[in-house]
């Protein structure tokens, strides 16, 4: 099985980011999401807008082109961008360190235009900062609400007009971050009109259902599987990705979707949307079968804390009895500091080229080759009786049956085909064409 290399995760966290609207990172393959934990470290991006928490409660909103990097809870290195801050008590002194001026917060909110050695303003708005020269060591300047200056390359402090209501507020990034999610929910929506159409699809949750019902998932699939809906059990409504997009929350052991799409496959792909509240249990079901037979499917996330890490795992029964179960498992990559946060994970299942994949947030991240055996029709993939968010297993099969998933799902698609690279990537950008 070959594995997709990946950052080892970093241990030490001093903020979170909180918003991130169209955003170009320079480095995408190491792009932070919204809600997960930032350590220290540099981050650069070339447009978009992000706000960042420190674990003070500082909070910065930043504007690109932009390089900030994380010093501590209490410091950061601007060296380009668009910068406001506004600083609690429990923060108060804290740095922002630029190529031509320090700025110490004395109880205030402040912004900055920082332009590399060439040009830093900065513009007070409420309270006051300390300003400390970085090329002349005695030249110090407290600022006041109202006030602004320009540093340039000699150091020289020169007051300028203020120009704070060109730098966002929150209230505004608020309304940009809606904006943006409406976007996204409407181009999910046009997507979704797509997948449900897709002569390949077995079956599509989008739960989204504009009547909800409590033990009803309906599936919206024109395919083979129209008409067989899902039963929830257990599992409570709640909101999904976006403002206004449903999803299901398991929490009990007892929380689950039962489903069933009858057949034998010669490729299968799955994905779903998915939000990791926990890993509580040496596995963690997410597509489960109990049937127990040869071409059954299983697709789960297994945790050990020696791995420091949740894995991806994908099984296929290919011969009947036990032990001859093929079992597919990424690196431990779903890190403690993306719980909380939306992901999508796929596996494709390709019989034809005996090859399975897995994908996370569009990323390859594992590859692996079929068993081969002389039994030729057990290469296929057999689906029945199947359960999302948990695992029944039949009477004798496991005594470690208590699989349940933590978290939230607001989305599932069951391909009889297998989706290209290309495709997945797509799928995940809300870009996909059948």
């Amino acid at each position: 099985m070959a594995i997709a290399s990946l950052p080892q995760p970093p241990k030490k966290w001093v903020a979170v980011l909180r918003k991130a609207i169209d955003v170009q990172w320079q480095d995408e393959s190491n792009s932070p999401n919204v809600g997960e934990p930032l350590a220290a470290g540099r981050f650069l991006f070339n447009q978009g807008l992000i706000e960042i928490q420190t674990y003070r409660g500082a909070k910065l909103l930043l504007e690109g082109p932009a390089d900030i990097e994380l010093v501590s809870d209490m410091v950061v290195r601007c060296q380009l961008g668009r910068l406001r801050v506004d600083v609690p008590p429990p923060a108060h002194g804290f740095l922002v360190d630029s190529p031509l001026v320090n700025v110490v917060d004395r109880g205030t909110s402040f912004a900055m235009h920082v332009s590399g050695h060439q040009l830093t303003e900065v513009h007070v708005i409420t309270g006051m900062v300390e300003l400390h020269s970085q090329t002349h060591s005695s030249q110090l300047r407290e600022l006041r609400e109202g006030e602004s200056i320009s540093v340039v390359p000699q150091g020289r402090f020169q007051d300028i007009p203020s120009e704070t209501s060109t730098f966002p507020t929150e209230s505004q990034t608020d309304a940009r971050t809606r904006a943006a999610n409406d976007q996204l929910f409407n181009a999910w929506k046009q997507q979704r009109d797509l997948v449900s159409k897709d002569p390949s699809c077995l079956l599509y949750f989008d739960f989204d259902d504009p009547v909800v019902q409590d033990t009803v998932l309906s599936n919206i699939s024109y395919g083979s599987s129209k008409g067989k809906e899902g039963t929830i059990i257990g599992c409570e409504w709640s909101e999904g990705r976006w403002p206004g997009k449903r999803a299901l929350e398991f929490k009990s052991i007892s929380d689950r979707v039962r489903f069933s799409v009858p057949g034998r496959h010669r490729s299968l792909t799955c994905l779903a949307s998915v939000r990791l509240d926990s890993l509580d249990n040496a596995f963690n079901a997410l597509l489960m079968s109990g049937d127990a037979v040869v071409g059954e499917i299983q697709w789960q996330f297994s945790f050990t804390e020696s791995d420091g890490g949740g894995r991806m795992r994908t099984a296929r029964r290919f011969r009947d009895g036990w032990g001859f179960t093929e079992d597919y498992v990424s690196e431990p990559i779903f890190r403690r500091e993306r719980f909380g946060t939306w992901l999508q994970v796929a596996i494709v299942h390709d019989m034809e080229s005996g090859q399975f994949r897995q994908y996370l947030d569009g990323k390859l991240i594992a590859t692996g080759n079929s068993v081969s055996n002389e039994l030729d029709d057990a290469l296929f993939l057999h689906t029945g009786d199947l359960e999302l968010g948990n695992w029944t297993p039949k009477q004798g099969q496991s005594v470690k049956p208590i699989r349940h998933f933590c978290g939230g799902i607001d989305e599932f698609a069951m391909f009889e085909r297998a989706l290209t690279s290309e495709e997945i990537q797509e799928y995940y950008r809300l870009a996909w064409r059948p």
